[in-house]
C-alpha cells in the first residue's frame, strides 16, 4: 500500500513538471512569435518610410528643375525665420510650411530640410520620413545636394 502511494506521488510529480516544461515552452514561442511579428512590421514600415524619402529627393530635384534657381534657394530653411524648421512635403507634392501631422497618409510624416551653402554654391537637402510604432517615432533620413546645373 505505501508502495502504492509513493508511485502516484512520484506520477503526479512527473505531471507538474511536464506541465511546467509545457507553459514554459508555449510562453517562449509566444514571445518568440510576437517578437518576430513586430520585427517583421518594423522592417515593413521602414521599407515604405525609405520609398518616401527617395520619392522626396526627388520631388525636390523636380522643384529644382522647374523653378529658377534663385527661387530654388529661397527655399533655404535656415533663411526662415523659424530657423530649422523643416518644410513638410505633402504626397501631392507641395511643400508646406506649416505643422507635419501624417501628411502622406494616416501614418508617415515627410520633412524636408533645404540648407544653403553658400561657400559651395549648392543646397544641402534632408528628408526625413517618419511614423508612429508602439509608441515610439523611428524616422529614416535621406541627405543629397543640389547644385545649379543649368
Amino acid at each position: 500500500m505505501i508502495q502504492n502511494l509513493q508511485q502516484r506521488g512520484q506520477s503526479l510529480l512527473e505531471i507538474i513538471v511536464a506541465t511546467g516544461v509545457i507553459v514554459l515552452l508555449v510562453t517562449g514561442l509566444a514571445v518568440g512569435t510576437t517578437v518576430s511579428l513586430r520585427t517583421s512590421q518594423y522592417g515593413n514600415r521602414r521599407s515604405v518610410a525609405i520609398k518616401y524619402a527617395q520619392e522626396g529627393i526627388e520631388l525636390t530635384r523636380s522643384l529644382r528643375d522647374r523653378v529658377p534657381w534663385d527661387e530654388f534657394t529661397a527655399h533655404d530653411t535656415n533663411a526662415d525665420p523659424h530657423i530649422g524648421t523643416p518644410t513638410c512635403l505633402g504626397s501631392d507634392g507641395t511643400y508646406d510650411a506649416g505643422p507635419c501631422e501624417a501628411n502622406l497618409d494616416t501614418l508617415y510624416t515627410r520633412r524636408v530640410v533645404f540648407n544653403w551653402n553658400s561657400v559651395d554654391n549648392r543646397m544641402e537637402i534632408s528628408v526625413s520620413v517618419s511614423w508612429n510604432q508602439a509608441g515610439q517615432t523611428p524616422d529614416v533620413t535621406l541627405d543629397t545636394y543640389f547644385t545649379q546645373w543649368k
